[in-house]
């Protein structure tokens, strides 16, 4: 299957990219996803991004993670499993408003 994924503002320079088109075998799991994306972008994205959240640190002051233009506040998303077509898009927090 073919999962996109899109990487936002300054996430783009951490990631080395500004997205990709991953393939995996059927059945992957976001959490799986995750592990094997580690191997796909730069190091400085798996150690700021992607290591906080697969250990369940809190990485919402570091990036928002969208599964098919969904915000997902829960870690429990982590055991969803992907689809073929699935798009993953990474985004820095959102600042300012009132």
């Amino acid at each position: 299957m073919e999962i996109a994924v899109r990487f936002s503002g300054n996430l783009r320079l951490l990631a080395g990219k500004k997205e990709l088109i991953a393939r995996v075998e059927d059945g992957f799991t976001l959490r799986q996803f995750l592990l094997y994306l580690r191997d796909q972008i730069h190091p400085d994205f798996d150690t700021a991004i992607l290591k906080p959240l697969l250990e369940d640190a809190n990485p919402a002051p570091l990036t928002l993670i969208m599964l098919n233009r969904r915000h997902n506040q829960s870690l429990e998303v982590l055991d969803q499993q992907l689809h073929d077509g699935d798009q993953l898009s990474f985004l820095p927090p959102m600042e300012g408003g009132q």
